[in-house]
């Protein structure tokens, strides 16, 4: 297992978090078996107007969160399609973890599952996303 900051993840210059930590990101852990995964804590700023933690946020960690396991995999991607199902709310507090596991690897698209769960280990929501290996 090893930890990676989010400047060192997607190769930023120190102290030029972009998005990422507007969300809460800071690392990400890649596992040994190449599972990738990022903790993050409900702070007021990410609650909606039901005191929940708004679902485009948890979008947005599980998005970052499958890039990152790209990344780590050797293949910058680009997001192609999304598709979120919630099952219970993040609240105030909750230290949720999203991890990543890859479905399909291909030449050039990849499908990849990101599952979030909280402190409890209550399954919150998971994500589908489509990916396409990003030209240089």
């Amino acid at each position: 297992m090893k930890k990676v900051s989010v400047e060192e993840m997607f190769k930023l210059a120190p102290g030029d978090p972009r998005a990422y930590y507007l969300v809460g990101m800071k690392e990400f852990v890649v596992e040994d078996d190449g599972t990738v995964s990022c903790s993050v804590e409900v702070v007021h700023n990410m609650l909606n107007g039901l005191d929940t933690c708004q679902g485009g946020l948890l979008y947005t960690i599980c998005d970052a969160t499958c890039g990152a396991f790209l990344r780590e995999a050797g293949t910058p991607s680009v997001t192609v399609n999304g598709s979120m199902n919630y099952y219970k709310s993040a609240v105030l507090g909750d230290v949720i973890t999203v991890t990543v596991q890859p479905r399909r690897m291909g030449r050039s698209l990849n499908r990849l599952l990101a599952e979030v769960h909280n402190q409890n280990g209550d399954h919150l929501c998971d994500a589908w996303f489509t990916f396409m290996a990003a030209k240089r």
